[in-house]
């Protein structure tokens, strides 16, 4: 369905059985398989395909390392960003502190690459009410289109990252989701992306190791996974919250 005709302020009145009420405000049927996720106001985690605003937390990142560098944790100001939860990870439990993810990052503008020939600006995913892009992709396509006109999904070098997401209860009324098909159409391009990442990689290595010897080589396939692991084992701590406002309501 054309973005242009869905409706600007889908609510939805969740009765429970302590006949409290809850309001969605995007959600039209929040307990519909079109979303996979329950009818619940309330949350401890994300689900993926949820945009989020999340925080990052330096110290409790840097918590496990030495003294010098949870002192530079403490001088680092924290500021929030517009995410979009691409998987998870395990079993999501109360009980546990955390719950891994990885993330996607929102941006205003095509994003630059960060490590060519490793990656390229066409590396991204509009999201409506933006079409445009340099390969002409399928624009991914939230409930409710977001209030900025120029935003895209980063999918340069270096994404998605992976985070672990604090376990707190969460509002979960104005949450802002891409339905189940088009949360995989995307995963698909990310996907492509990282394909394009790797391949400078491995094509570099196939060469190293036909002129190496043996001892070499296994240090170079060693070396090669060691790099494959670290695109995807970025970590952090985020304080993540549902945030009223990311879609447009014009």
């Amino acid at each position: 369905m054309p973005y242009s005709t869905w409706p600007n302020a889908l609510t939805h009145v969740l009765h429970t059985d302590d006949a409290q009420q809850y309001t969605f405000r995007y959600l039209q049927n929040p307990d519909s398989e079109t979303w996979l996720r329950g009818g619940s106001a309330y949350s401890t985690c994300p689900h993926v395909g949820d945009f989020v605003v999340l925080q990052l937390d330096p110290g409790g990142s840097v918590a496990h390392l030495d003294a010098t560098a949870r002192r530079a944790a403490k001088a680092i100001r924290p500021r929030k960003y517009v995410a979009f939860i691409l998987q998870g990870f395990g079993i999501p439990l109360d009980t546990k502190p955390t719950n891994p993810h990885d993330i996607l990052l929102v941006r205003r503008g095509i994003a630059p690459a960060r490590k060519p020939p490793f990656d390229t600006s066409e590396m991204c995913i509009p999201i409506l009410p933006n079409t445009s892009h340099p390969r002409s992709r399928n624009a991914v396509r939230p409930v409710q289109p977001l209030r900025w006109p120029d935003c895209y999904l980063d999918t340069t070098f270096g994404f998605p990252v992976s985070c672990r997401v604090t376990t707190v209860s969460r509002d979960y009324t104005p949450v802002l989701p891409v339905n189940i098909p088009d949360l995989i159409k995307l995963r698909r391009n990310v996907r492509e992306d990282k394909k394009r990442v790797f391949l400078p990689h491995l094509c570099c290595f196939q060469i190293l190791l036909r002129l190496s010897s043996t001892r070499m080589r296994m240090h170079l396939a060693i070396l090669s996974l060691v790099i494959r692991r670290s695109l995807v084992s970025q970590r952090a701590w985020p304080q993540m919250q549902y945030p009223s406002s990311l879609a447009s309501t014009a």
